[in-house]
């Protein structure tokens, strides 16, 4: 079994997961991009606890924050 990112007393241990899918959105979870992204992925920095979103513009494509900084 992964070992616990960090536990609360009043929580259950979160476990590691490189990647989490919901409703049809895949959310990588790393501290650098997943290698080959589909627009509209969503990857959460886990360094900086930032999440980006890879757009694109119709130029290109690229990893823009979901939230401004």
């Amino acid at each position: 079994m992964p070992k616990p990112l960090f536990q609360t007393p009043a929580s259950s241990p979160m476990i590691a997961a490189p990647t989490i899918t919901v409703t049809g959105v895949a959310t990588y979870i790393g501290t650098t991009p997943p290698p080959s992204p589909s627009v509209g992925q969503f990857w959460w920095r886990s360094d900086t606890g930032r999440l980006f979103i890879y757009y694109d513009d119709g130029t290109s494509k690229q990893w823009v924050p979901a939230v401004p900084a």
